[in-house]
């Protein structure tokens, strides 16, 4: 378990100024608000898909959402001096790791979205007629 002094080694608590911490928040919070419109844009704009399963828009609206707010968090963590870069490294290697071996699910799922377009809804009928 860490303690006190080492915690104040990775962040100096004391070079941190009011501007920095009101950025920080700001950032998160503009995070947030943003993560909540791209949802719900993103939510009315699968939903207009005719083919598309139900949960589809909930499950990219909700991914969506929390990439942008872990986004807002890492920045928020960068205007407190944190070296993130390490951080953030890991976890693109498990994120890559996790959609190497999800692979197939990925593809399936990228597929059902491609197959909801009207357009393709269109040729695929005129090949099934012909």
């Amino acid at each position: 378990m860490p303690d006190v002094e080492q915690i104040n080694g990775v962040l100096d608590t004391q070079s941190l100024t009011v501007g920095e911490l009101i950025l920080a928040g700001v950032i998160v919070l503009v995070s947030v608000f943003l993560a909540r419109y791209l949802r719900h844009l993103i939510r009315r704009t699968l939903a207009s898909r005719p083919n598309l399963e139900p949960h589809v828009p909930e499950s990219v609206a909700r991914v969506t959402g929390w990439v942008v707010v872990l986004s807002g968090f890492v920045l928020a963590l960068i205007v407190f001096g944190l070296q993130v870069g390490p951080v953030v490294l890991i976890g693109l290697f498990f994120a890559g790791m996790a959609g190497i071996s999800a692979r197939t699910t990925l593809e399936i799922f990228a597929a059902g979205i491609k197959m909801a377009t009207p357009e393709l809804i269109v040729y695929q009928a005129k090949l099934s007629e012909a």
